[in-house]
């Protein structure tokens, strides 16, 4: 199966190992660190907008924020 665009995605998970091996096997999603996906982004030239720790659901999180061409923002974020 090939995922093709994803509008909204925001889950809270139990157990994140158990889940990140769903994602990859069922789903083929592969997992990315905000130090790889900063890294990232600086190498295509997108400027982040802002970045640090924020509230999350259930804790603190690290987000970084772009825009797209659209000027939309995208949030990627990790606890």
């Amino acid at each position: 199966m090939k995922i093709d665009r994803i509008d909204h995605l925001n889950i809270t998970v139990a157990d994140i190992d158990r889940s990140i091996e769903f994602y990859q096997r069922v789903l083929g999603m592969r997992t990315e660190h905000i130090g790889e996906v900063a890294a990232h982004l600086e190498k295509c030239g997108v400027p982040i907008r802002m970045q640090g720790p924020r509230a999350g659901a259930v804790g603190t999180i690290q987000s970084l924020y772009i825009d797209d061409p659209d000027m939309h923002s995208i949030e990627i974020a990790t606890y």
